[in-house]
């Protein structure tokens, strides 16, 4: 159906996003991470959530810096998968080297109260009308049009990052061009299919500090206190940076605390 548009341009841009999250980050997650805390799902999820795209930006932000130098286009399909593979089989190698060392353990876990099914569910419903919220309505905010949507379009158009573009960090911008030039057109719908994984990495970050420093119940009503926030809910799918940066810096500060 012609109405229902936004639905078939948003499922575009979720197969570069999975390649990203699950291809490049899952790996480097197990990778990075201690074995000891391989058991932990929402750590690795968490972790993968933020490695993923901290790869992908990483290499993209060395092609278009490069490609401004040479006046020549490096943002293509071939470039940008060649790199991601090779990066997403060295965070294998290292897996498998150390999945020799591993030794799962059994690990009882007491079973949820009602209280915190009720939570779980709240999030999942608050998480699903803000994807449905972002793959519908593109750009809402000034801010988030003209600094991330104009720079992953422009960067999109000319093939690298030109000179001129000396402001902002490139995290977001960068990901809505790896989406973008992989489907081989400009799609805010498909591109921004990125914000909503960002905002699931940050409730899973706010869980984890509360988890890791008390307990499973502490993480999860932390998890409810930032996801269900009304200023939360708006920014979340915005696409500015005041999620991302909440996302790392309590991932941070959750590994630094313990």
């Amino acid at each position: 159906m012609a109405s229902l548009y936004w639905i078939d341009d948003a499922l575009r841009g979720l197969l570069p996003m999975l390649w990203m999250i699950i291809g490049i980050g899952l790996p480097w997650a197990y990778a990075i991470l201690p074995t000891k805390h391989w058991q932990s799902r929402s750590m690795i999820a968490a972790i993968a959530l933020a490695v993923g795209p901290a790869w992908i930006t990483t290499w993209m932000l060395g092609l278009g810096v490069i490609g401004a130098q040479l006046d020549q286009r490096l943002f293509t399909p071939e470039l940008i998968l060649g790199g991601s593979l090779i990066i997403a089989a060295i965070g294998f190698l290292i897996t498998w080297q150390k999945r020799k060392n591993y030794v799962p353990k059994s690990v009882s876990l007491n079973p949820l109260a009602f209280d915190e099914k009720l939570i779980i569910g709240m999030i999942v419903a608050a998480v699903i009308i803000r994807w449905i919220h972002t793959a519908f309505w593109t750009f809402t905010a000034y801010d988030a049009l003209w600094v991330y949507g104009f720079q992953g379009r422009l960067y999109f158009l000319e093939g690298f990052i030109p000179n001129s573009i000396d402001y902002y960090p490139q995290f977001v911008q960068l990901q809505y061009t790896y989406i973008q030039v992989l489907i081989g057109e400009i799609n805010d719908h498909a591109a921004r299919m990125v914000i909503p994984m960002m905002h699931i990495g940050s409730i899973l970050a706010a869980y984890l500090l509360g988890e890791r420093l008390f307990n499973r119940r502490t993480g999860l009503f932390i998890a409810a206190l930032w996801s269900l926030h009304p200023y939360v809910g708006q920014w979340s799918f915005i696409g500015d940076l005041e999620i991302p940066l909440t996302f790392s810096f309590t991932m941070a500060s959750t590994f630094f605390l313990r």
